[in-house]
């Protein structure tokens, strides 16, 4: 993989229905990766970009939820990666098809401390099992965030 690219869904206009995409973004020699979308339009709680940690290289078959994606963002978004390779898994459902996204990255030597408090808007986590942080580290949490994490593992009824 390059030091920096862009991806997207494809769709030009509007993705379609039962998407199931995936992509490995592995810069050679990187310590994080940082992903920005310049476009994010999907159908919120249904259509997600998931995005992951690999801790094992390119195979990427052990994996840390980073962020679950759905819904409207703002442009200049960013997620990244506490590893040199990042997976990002679009999915879409049956029906309601929207803009889609476009998104940018490029490989950095270490990932960021995060100093601002960390957690922004609405983080959806999809997987059967997982764990989630307000993303502060060692410090203390940032006043006047609002942080919001939806669970909505397969199969799971309300």
């Amino acid at each position: 993989t390059d030091q920096s690219g862009s991806f997207a869904d494809g769709s030009g206009v509007a993705y379609t229905n039962d998407l199931n995409c995936e992509w490995i973004i592995a810069p050679q020699d990187a310590g994080a990766v940082e992903l920005t979308f310049s476009k994010f339009e999907t159908e919120e709680g249904y259509d997600f970009v998931t995005i992951f940690n690999c801790a094992d290289g390119e195979a990427c078959v052990n994996t840390t939820q980073v962020a679950g994606l759905s819904g409207f963002l703002v442009s200049g978004q960013k997620v990244q990666s506490s590893t040199g390779v990042m997976r990002v898994v679009f999915t879409s459902d049956y029906a309601i098809t929207l803009g889609g996204f476009a998104a940018s990255w490029i490989a950095k030597a270490e990932a960021d401390p995060i100093t601002d408090g960390a957690c922004s808007g609405t983080v959806a986590f999809t997987e059967a099992s997982g764990s989630l942080e307000d993303g502060s580290g060692a410090g203390p949490y940032a006043n006047n965030l609002e942080c919001i994490w939806t669970i909505e593992p397969p199969g799971a009824q309300t």
